[in-house]
């Protein structure tokens, strides 16, 4: 809609304001006075001793706009913004990544949850040192990995038995066995120990003791006992390691005879343990 108005100028043709016109009633612009009696208006301020002229009578309102969005840009002396300037502004300093300094965590909403709810995605397992120069989620890493080669006391097994036993013959009689598990490598070190309480009833004469690995003997003690009878109670252990075994389930097992046929040799109880020290 076109509105009758009146643009005035001063003498070096700038825009000073727009006078709009309806049903007979003007509107002028801050700091200035119309003069009635001449198309002129003048300033206010008495030290301004310009005029300004009118130079147009009518203007489509549309126009008028426009031209005065043109002149009145961000690149204006005044530093006059459109409000679509002034939003977009506004919108970039809300935005947190034009942002800086700094923002203690007490203040950012959920900052805990969120972080103890953190998944460790790219998590690497490496058995190596911690360094200062390592992210949480690196030393994270190592220090599990350090864990799952620290490999003491891992796949620990252990039996205990108590009962009277004896045996008269040459061929060793088992007394007890214990099956074990290498879980992981065939990379090891197992530690085992047989731990027994025996008897003799011939002093002078020994009883012989075997630890064997998967029915093969690994070592074998032989005693001697300085009294003899079958109210003597003596107690020794067999400690042996065994490395490399392989994956899967072994045995480890305890056998005695005496050293000579017709005598009596006697077990009462025993402990095997086996527990992976490598």
């Amino acid at each position: 809609m076109s509105k009758l108005l009146k643009a005035w100028k001063d003498i070096d043709g700038e825009l000073i304001f727009i006078e709009e016109g309806q049903s007979g009633e003007g509107i002028i612009g801050p700091g200035f006075t119309r003069v009635p009696s001449a198309d002129r208006v003048v300033a206010d301020d008495l030290s301004v001793s310009e005029d300004y002229a009118l130079v147009v009578d009518t203007y489509d309102k549309t126009a008028v706009d426009a031209a005065l969005a043109l002149k009145y840009d961000g690149s204006n002396p005044d530093g006059y913004e459109t409000p679509m300037q002034l939003n977009a502004r506004d919108v970039s300093n809300r935005s947190r990544i034009n942002h800086t300094g700094s923002q203690i965590a007490s203040t950012i909403s959920d900052f805990a949850s969120t972080v103890r709810s953190t998944v460790l995605s790219g998590l690497s397992i490496v058995n190596s040192l911690v360094t200062s120069s390592d992210s949480v989620l690196v030393a994270i890493g190592k220090l599990q990995g350090q864990l799952n080669a620290a490999v003491f006391g891992r796949d620990f097994t252990s039996k205990t038995k108590i009962a009277s036993e004896s045996t008269t013959g040459s061929t060793p009689s088992e007394y007890d066995s214990l099956t074990f598990t290498v879980s992981d490598t065939a990379t090891n070190k197992f530690r085992i120990n047989a731990d027994f309480q025996w008897g003799h009833n011939a002093a002078g004469n020994d009883i012989r003791v075997f630890l064997l690995i998967d029915g093969a003997v690994v070592t074998e003690l032989r005693i001697e006992p300085k009294d003899a009878g079958t109210d003597q109670r003596f107690q020794n252990n067999i400690l042996e390691y065994s490395e490399n075994l392989s994956i899967g389930t072994h045995t480890a097992s305890i056998e005695y005879r005496p050293a000579s046929s017709g005598r009596v040799s006697y077990m009462y109880r025993s402990i095997i343990e086996a527990w992976r020290v490598e």
